[in-house]
């Protein structure tokens, strides 16, 4: 057995499941992108949250963040989770092969 086989072989895992080099970080970021709001507890959610009286007022930010915010920690992490499994899905793995 080759001592570079095991490298070899996770790298081959990642590279199938889409979680290889430029694409992993991707999934790492995602996820803690919606993971983060959770760090300021409630009132991170209320300050993050969409809120029309808030946007009236001149709060911008509420139009892109109000999609990350989420209920509560278990919200945001079944969220992760899902984004997890589904990534292996996502386009870069499904672009057709050009018969090279």
């Amino acid at each position: 057995m080759n001592a570079s086989q095991p490298v070899t072989t996770i790298r081959r895992v990642l590279t199938s499941l889409n979680c290889d080099g430029k694409y992993g970080v991707g999934l790492v970021l995602a996820c803690a992108l919606l993971l983060l709001p959770e760090l300021g507890g409630d009132v991170g959610r209320t300050l993050l949250r969409y809120d029309r009286a808030g946007l009236a007022a001149g709060q911008w930010w509420r139009l892109l963040t109000g999609h990350i915010v989420h209920l509560d920690l278990e919200h945001a992490g079944l969220n992760s989770l899902g984004m997890v499994l589904m990534w292996p899905c996502s386009p870069a793995t499904t672009v057709p092969d050009n018969g090279s």
